[in-house]
């Protein structure tokens, strides 16, 4: 993967778990749970879209945390 394809990946990341939280999980109560829950699952879900074209990534972060049970804040 190439220097400029890595340093993209890592600014979606940031800007998808940035400091403004844009997702929240309606099962999960506790906000100290949250936050160590989508640390997890948003590694869980990079790694997945590492493997999918690059101009795909995005989409494949974002439906991999859907199907984790996360919705995207308004």
């Amino acid at each position: 993967m190439s220097r400029t394809a890595v340093a993209a990946l890592l600014l979606a990341a940031l800007a998808l778990s940035g400091c403004g939280k844009e997702w929240t999980h309606p099962n999960i109560a506790s906000p100290r749970e949250e936050d160590q829950r989508f640390e997890t699952d948003s590694a869980t879900c990079r790694d997945e879209s590492a493997h999918a074209p690059e101009a795909d990534r995005p989409r494949v972060f974002e439906d991999c945390l859907t199907l984790l049970g996360w919705e995207k804040k308004d």
